[in-house]
């Protein structure tokens, strides 16, 4: 739900009538009236990857009765783009985004925008990742699918909240210290909560030194008031003129990430504490092993649940996970026979038993190692391909790429092991087999854009991984042959939009790779001066798709690009059997000798040194498309 603030009328009517006054007085131009409007005009970013979800939103909140402006971003870096341009009174975002993830994007504000009321919208609801939100300091949280007539009353009351408060309050205790933190802030700040607590943080200069509430001091207090306090009204005060005697010694992260751990032990009544931690023992082994299992760490979790099950063997679900994760089949069997004694009629076991009868039957080996399907947990042999039971696929192979298993696929079952790995990643970014697993779920629910996007971020996190690397190759390799059987399928249609209409050919066409939009712009206007035709490319990844819907007489190719660089676009070009005659002009600042023997030795046709003037330009591409105007 969302977090409501009564405010008194804004001044913000006032503050603009006088600046139109004095704009009045001063005669400016009807523009700079209209530039004085825009800057009192409230803008609400709204940032999503599910175009028809963006929409929805963007329909419901410009029909919302209150003054503002909806923009739009599809992706966290089109987010950045449109903050550093305009002010922004109000960010509402998902987690799960394009180049940037949700996540990066709320630190981005909290250290660019801190005053910005940030709403999240997420599929992905759980106690952690809220906890994460709340130590960002977020306004509100609403769980998808949201109730869009709640989330515009929560944009007006954030909107409230800019415009009175400045976005220095926030909705936890946690997100308004760090907020001082951020901000230097030397005061004292009294938290009351209902229907009668009242506790005070003092702050020295950012610096959290002390905390009370009762009869606790320090970090006790602290833990209290930040773990299980909530729907708290908050008030500044100066700090009291007594020495503040520093009892906190720990980081702000720190304590706000110790409190959300202590959070069950510190709510609980003093009598019944001891007990209730002895009895939730087994239970938390479990959670962490579940936790450990799901992010991909299956050795740990399978330590973690032999350590609970010595001592806890009536632990049915304990047996349940313990054959998710065990190494042979042997110990499945047994793990799931001794789980059926405990539970016989229960349903996840039935299913289990199911799954590895299927397993065996698809020749998973009863003798020696085995692994499990990161998205169903049915037993395979290592190195399988695709899993008997849901027909995930385990490893990228150009055979199975090419297959038809994506008709029979369990959608539910890849659904939610795409949504456990979104959530993963989100928790711990750098986790790589999360990472590769999220592309293995794409690549079989038919996301080719979105696999290729997440196998680069593992790259990234795992430069000289053989595998990884080799995976990685196999799809753009794919991606190249599918792009070549679409070229060769639309050839007549390609061949038509090279001929002109009436006698005479139409404009030759250049792709133009590069990641700088200025760079871009410039060589484009080089290029249609000289009467070709441009399509332009931002980065790699870009650049084929953009081969998918045409065939460049010419290619020029920007060597250093973030992801895929210019020298694997020109492997993927030039393996490509409908493309590889394609001239290639690499572009590049770097000029030294050693570059430029890489570039010959890479198959590119030419290599030009940036800067360059549209003459260098033109003479290069005349060696390949001459007769042109230049």
């Amino acid at each position: 739900m969302a977090i409501k603030f009564t405010s008194k009328k804004s001044s913000r009517y006032d503050e603009f009538t006088t600046t139109l006054r004095q704009v009045y007085y001063d005669n400016f131009t009807t523009s700079l009236l209209r530039h004085v409007y825009d800057k009192f005009m409230n803008k609400v970013l709204i940032v999503d990857k599910a175009l028809e979800h963006l929409k929805l939103m963007e329909s419901r909140l410009d029909g919302a009765n209150v003054k503002f402006e909806v923009l739009t971003a599809s992706s966290g870096e089109d987010a950045v783009k449109i903050l550093k341009k305009h002010s922004i009174a109000t960010l509402v975002t998902g987690l799960y985004l394009s180049k940037m993830s949700g996540l990066d994007l709320l630190d981005y504000m909290s250290q660019q925008h801190s005053k910005t009321p940030c709403v999240v919208i997420s599929q992905h609801g759980d106690p952690e990742i809220r906890a994460m939100l709340g130590h960002r300091g977020i306004f509100a949280f609403f769980e998808k699918p949201c109730d869009l007539e709640m989330l515009s009353d929560a944009v007006n009351d954030a909107l409230f909240h800019f415009e009175q408060a400045g976005g220095v309050d926030g909705l936890s205790i946690s997100g308004f210290l760090q907020l001082m933190e951020m901000e230097d802030k030397s005061c004292t700040l009294e938290v009351s909560h209902p229907p009668n607590e009242v506790g005070k943080f003092y702050c020295v200069e950012g610096q959290l030194h002390d905390a009370e509430f009762g009869d606790l001091r320090g970090e006790e207090a602290a833990h209290t008031m930040i773990g299980c306090w909530e729907n708290v009204s908050l008030r500044l005060k100066s700090l009291p003129s007594k020495h503040i005697e520093r009892r906190i010694n720990v980081t702000l992260q720190a304590l706000i990430l110790d409190s959300a751990r202590r959070k069950d032990e510190v709510c609980l009544p003093s009598e019944d504490s001891a007990e209730k931690v002895k009895t939730s023992c087994p239970d938390d082994q479990l959670r962490q092993a579940i936790k450990k299992a799901e992010s991909g760490d299956c050795m740990l979790a399978h330590k973690m649940l032999i350590a609970l099950l010595q001592n806890n063997t009536q632990n049915f679900q304990g047996w349940i996970w313990f054959s998710r994760v065990a190494g042979t089949i042997k110990a499945v069997k047994a793990a799931l026979h001794n789980a059926s004694i405990l539970a016989p009629e229960d349903a996840e076991i039935q299913e289990r038993q199911k799954q590895l009868a299927k397993a065996l039957e698809a020749g998973c080996p009863e003798v020696g190692p085995i692994e499990h399907c990161p998205f169903c947990w049915t037993s395979v042999s290592k190195r399988s391909a695709i899993c008997p039971w849901c027909h995930g696929m385990l490893t990228i192979s150009k055979e199975k790429l090419l297959s038809t298993t994506g008709e029979t696929i369990n959608r539910d079952m890849l659904d939610k092991g795409f949504h456990r790995y979104v959530k993963v990643t989100l928790l711990d970014r750098s986790n790589v087999k999360a990472h590769y697993n999220l592309a293995l779920a794409c690549l079989s629910l038919g996301k080719y854009d979105d696999a290729l996007e997440h196998l680069y971020t593992v790259r990234k996190l795992a430069p000289k991984n053989k595998f990884y690397n080799e995976q990685l190759a196999i799809l753009l390799d794919y991606l190249a042959s599918m792009e070549s059987s679409t070229s060769i399928g639309g050839e007549e249609k390609i061949a038509g939009k090279r001929q002109g209409g009436t006698g005479g050919q139409s404009k030759r066409i250049i792709l133009v790779v590069e990641d700088s939009a200025t760079t871009r712009k410039v060589i484009t206007l080089m290029l249609e001066e000289q009467d070709f035709e441009v399509v332009q490319a931002k980065n790699g990844i870009d650049a084929l798709a953009k081969f998918n819907e045409i065939t460049p007489d010419l290619v020029l190719l920007d060597i250093i690009m973030p992801g895929m660089d210019g020298y694997e676009v020109l492997s993927t070009i030039k393996k490509n059997e409908i493309l590889k005659d394609i001239p290639v002009i690499m572009l590049t600042a770097k000029d030294s000798l050693m570059d430029k023997i890489k570039g010959k030795m890479s198959a590119s046709n030419e290599y030009l040194t940036k800067p360059f003037t549209s003459e260098e330009l033109m003479v290069k591409i005349n060696k390949y498309l001459p007769t042109t105007g230049f």
